[in-house]
């Protein structure tokens, strides 16, 4: 079926729409299985027009973002792709994240659903494909994956996006673990193939019995989840129950409760596994009831039993009734939905990236438990949560001034474990100086880890500015430096505008309540110190250094001696090369090749005869192009050629020609023209390389 087809069949989109996007794909000039599988996703996904023709056109304007102009772009689409091309600015490997670019990731959530349901589904492919991508590019996408957008997928509750991005991250960097998983599950299906079905006719019939239009089938647990569960509670896989599950789709939540009631009736449920998150929803949503009974074979099976809504939510979250059909001029479900996002921008309790992406995963992937205050209100936390956990879910206030707890009417310490269903009363004390730092060790949630650090960052400011320019001067001293060396204006400011800081003070209360280390601090400073104590050794060394040796090994016309040398960057002259100099004003002379193709602007009463001379212990920089295919070897290949020859590698340099070739820049140090030649016939006999020339100005 190709990509018009799949369209034409698509029933969430009207017949115009469907004609306008066909007009859009014979625009472009490559439509390939990319394109195919974007729309597909989209489709799966709910998307709406706008949605589907931004997809298929984000390649496109990635590469040139004038396409806009060229084929009559809809406002709407254009402010989704302009969006999309922001929140890419977001790297993992290579940077830290700055909160402004997290923050403008959760803007355009909240301003509009469709740009990240996009980026997903791009996300998706990415991981699909990943042939094109270097070993760098696949690392950060998993990470990307892993530290954001699996969870911001859990937390809109898009499982077709979350459980398949998962399972590709755990494949990525859990080769083995996931093979073995897999082999052992496609086993047990089959082992158990027949016994399933046993169990969905039983349920089919039970339905017709109760006169109940509803649908039964099995579905298997996603690799990442039974992955996650092997780790976390060192469970054998025998030991999941939810490996093989059968669903009960019926249409009311009154329907969910008699087939319930029924299936209990039917089979023996196993004691402490019955949740039923349509009373208690998950934080993002999820309803559904969950119960696991044992079966004539006595095997575990769990039965989950959710209405169409519930199911349509849980599949495809925001997507699911609501996600373009409302108007926005009134508050919608969806605004309901994406209430944590607004909490999270207006919040203060995040210092860093990191406190964004921690909130941002917080408790998704976790087993929930249900606890009470005195009065009878429902708290959801956190498996293993703590009094102090309970305390802050209620009010940051309650937390700062607690002083002790009581579980089911008892004393309890504030590291005590709660389990489902306790009563927890907490202990306050006006008078209290606030939060102990121990209990950063002690919490179990990132909401409460959260608002601790927000306490001891802004009640006690003026502590944490000693505590951290105290810490800050015992590493400069490790590192054998004084800090009012790194104090450089221009070098705070970098760092104020990287880390959302106002100033001096911001910076030394952030490494005092732990927001910042001090080792991150000092080491961006001394980077920049080193770089001027460098300069400045360098502008001395060619002071001094280029009148005593001899030139440098270069000898001028009429034995001139005493002048200051430097070798030409754009050419980078090497001993074998035939050669002249160039006397500028204050700079001395400057050496060039003789077929560098600057020398033609030359005044030719400046020009100078020069040659090498004397340069058997020296080494020169030389400069080489490479065209190579892209793979995710040739760095390493060109690297190790270079290396194995003894030669020093000085600089390399990586840009994409097209989507096949890439260039790559290298600079070497070499002792004459032999040796650089010697080098590029070996590099031209790499595999994936396709040219090499040395770089000489032209």
């Amino acid at each position: 079926m190709d990509i018009k087809s799949i369209i034409e069949n698509y029933k969430g989109i009207t017949e115009e729409e469907k004609i306008s996007i066909n007009k859009y794909i014979d625009k472009l000039e490559n439509v390939d299985i990319k394109c195919f599988e974007m729309v597909n996703i989209l489709i799966k996904a709910k998307a709406d027009y706008y949605s589907i023709l931004s997809g298929l056109l984000l390649n496109e304007f990635r590469k040139d973002n004038s396409i806009i102009k060229n084929i009559d772009l809809p406002e709407i689409c254009v402010t989704i792709l302009t969006t999309i091309l922001k929140i890419e600015k977001i790297n993992i490997v290579n940077e830290e994240i700055s909160t402004e670019n997290i923050k403008n990731l959760l803007i355009s959530i909240a301003n509009d659903i469709r740009v990240i349901i996009v980026k997903l589904a791009d996300v998706l492919i990415s991981a699909k494909f990943m042939d094109d991508l270097t070993q760098i590019e696949a690392d950060n996408l998993h990470l990307l994956i892993k530290e954001l957008y699996a969870p911001i997928s859990a937390r809109l509750g898009l499982s077709i996006f979350k459980s398949e991005l998962q399972d590709l991250n755990i494949k990525y960097f859990y080769k083995e673990e996931y093979k073995k998983i897999s082999e052992e599950l496609d086993d047990l299906i089959q082992n158990r193939e027949e016994e399933i079905q046993i169990n969905i006719n039983k349920l089919e019939n039970m339905l017709k019995d109760l006169n109940i239009d509803g649908q039964v089938y099995g579905r298997v647990k996603h690799i990442s989840s039974i992955f996650n569960k092997l780790k976390d509670k060192n469970y054998s896989l025998a030991q999941i129950y939810d490996l093989l599950a059968v669903r009960i789709i019926v249409n009311t939540e009154s329907e969910c409760y008699t087939v319930l009631s029924n299936i209990n009736s039917i089979y023996k449920p196993i004691d402490g596994r019955f949740k039923d998150y349509i009373i208690r929803p998950k934080a993002n949503g999820y309803k559904s009831i969950h119960t696991t009974v044992i079966t004539e074979s006595n095997d575990p099976l769990e039965i989950q039993i959710r209405t169409k809504a519930m199911h349509e939510f849980a599949e495809y979250g925001v997507a699911a009734h609501f996600l373009y059909k409302e108007k926005k001029s009134k508050n919608t479900s969806l605004d309901d939905k994406l209430t944590w996002v607004r909490k999270m921008l207006e919040s203060t309790d995040f210092s860093t990236a990191s406190d964004f992406l921690d909130e941002l995963k917080t408790d998704l992937y976790s087993n929930e438990i249900f606890v009470q205050t005195p009065l009878g209100k429902v708290i959801s936390l956190k498996e293993n949560s703590t009094p102090i956990d309970f305390a802050y879910a209620i009010h940051s206030d309650i937390g700062n001034k607690c002083v002790g707890s009581k579980v089911n009417g008892k004393i309890v310490p504030l590291s005590y474990h709660l389990k489902n269903g306790d009563v927890v009363e907490i202990i306050t004390n006006a008078n209290s100086h606030g939060p102990s730092r121990d209990w950063l060790k002690i919490v179990n949630t990132n909401q409460a880890r959260n608002k601790l650090n927000s306490f001891f960052k802004k009640e006690m400011k003026e502590d944490n500015i000693k505590k951290g320019k105290s810490i800050i001067e015992a590493t400069c001293k490790a590192k054998h430096v004084e800090l009012k060396n790194l104090l450089v204006e221009d070098w705070l400011k970098e760092l104020f505008d990287k880390w959302s800081l106002k100033n001096l003070d911001d910076l030394f209360a952030s490494v005092g309540y732990g927001a910042l280390t001090s080792t991150q601090v000092v080491n961006k400073l001394l980077t920049k110190y080193k770089e001027t104590q460098k300069t400045e050794e360098s502008i001395k060394e060619k002071t001094v250094s280029k009148q005593v040796e001899n030139n440098k090994g270069i000898v001028f016309e009429n034995n001139l001696k005493g002048l200051m040398v430097r070798f030409a960057k754009c050419c980078s002259p090497v001993p074998g090369d035939e050669i002249l100099g160039f006397v500028s004003q204050g700079r001395g002379v400057t050496i060039h090749a003789k077929d560098c193709c600057n020398v033609k602007n030359f005044n030719p009463e400046r020009i100078i005869s020069a040659k090498f001379t004397n340069v058997s212990n020296k080494k020169f920089n030389a400069k080489i192009s490479i065209i190579a295919n892209k793979t995710n070897n040739i760095i390493v290949n060109v690297t190790k050629v270079i290396t194995e020859n003894k030669i020093d590698l000085t600089g390399v340099n990586v840009n994409n020609i097209d989507s096949n070739l890439i260039l790559l820049k290298v600079s070497v140090d070499v002792k004459d023209i032999t040796e650089l030649q010697s080098l590029i016939h070996k590099l031209e006999a790499i595999k994936e390389v396709v040219d090499v020339k040395r770089e000489k100005g032209d």
